[in-house]
């Protein structure tokens, strides 16, 4: 998904959301828009963050689980950062289909 696809901030409807456009051919009209939705810590919940789920656990520890977090207030473009984590915390699922 980092590679895969071209990011940029857009507003839709007053907010602010990540919209990320494949690169692929055949693919290069697809996108998704991924909100700022926050995320439920293991107590506490955080109102901004874009982070959210990939589809692959971390075979080195199969209580973590793979997540991409963007920082949107970088001077460049967004920047993905990929990472596990406990697959405790409450982060969002990016929905796609074929």
């Amino acid at each position: 998904l980092i590679n895969n696809c071209s990011w940029q901030t857009i507003k839709v409807d007053g907010q602010t959301v990540l919209k990320a456009t494949s690169k692929l051919p055949g693919y290069k009209s697809s996108y998704i828009l991924i909100p700022d939705s926050g995320y439920k810590g293991y107590s506490d919940i955080y109102n901004d963050g874009y982070l959210f789920w990939s589809s692959s656990i971390n075979q080195g520890d199969p209580s973590e689980a793979y997540y991409l977090h963007a920082n949107i207030y970088s001077w460049r473009a967004p920047i993905m950062f990929n990472s596990s984590t406990s697959r405790e915390l409450g982060l969002h699922i990016r929905p796609v289909s074929d």
